[in-house]
């Protein structure tokens, strides 16, 4: 059994497991995003937003190779879902551009639905967040179109905003 997206013709297919594992991986790429943003913003304008500032201190603070948010790694995903009912951290990702973040942890794992809306943040999160998956092994699963014999994710989430057709979670 598994967690399948669908739009029109293209699908994407895996174990729950290893969808948990994608989610949670995206969640630390896009962690490594803000800290690399944070230290590029400041090295260039000295004095950084606010916004800025209120996202690394809601992403980064206690951040260690054990912990993420100050809790153990196995319960990154839900927790970051718990941090999600802060309307001031999805303005924040928002603000940067990443609220695809939100809208990717935030859905079922089945017998659900991605707007395309949805699906065009998720997909600009995805370029946003490229460089920073590299050291993951949901890379694959998401980019890399080289010797795949299926869709990645991104295939499926890009159907979905350039057709205007809801994706679909079985």
């Amino acid at each position: 059994m598994g967690v399948d997206f669908y739009c029109g013709d293209i699908k994407f297919g895996c174990s729950y497991g290893q969808w948990g594992d994608i989610r949670k991986e995206i969640i630390l790429a896009t962690i490594d995003y803000i800290q690399d943003k944070y230290e590029k913003d400041k090295e260039l304008y000295g004095n950084l937003s606010e916004d800025l500032m209120e996202m690394k201190s809601f992403l980064l603070v206690q951040k260690s190779s054990k912990n993420v948010f100050g809790i153990e790694m196995d319960n990154t995903l839900h927790n970051f879902i718990v941090l999600c009912n802060n309307f001031q951290f999805i303005n924040c990702l928002n603000r940067f551009d990443i609220g695809g973040l939100f809208a990717l942890c935030n859905q079922s794992d089945c017998e659900g639905y991605y707007t395309p809306g949805n699906s065009l943040d998720i997909c600009s999160l995805f370029d946003r967040i490229e460089p920073f998956v590299k050291k993951y092994s949901c890379y694959d699963c998401i980019y890399n179109k080289e010797g795949r014999m299926f869709n990645r994710i991104y295939d499926v989430f890009e159907e979905s905003y350039k057709t205007m057709k809801k994706l679909s979670i079985c």
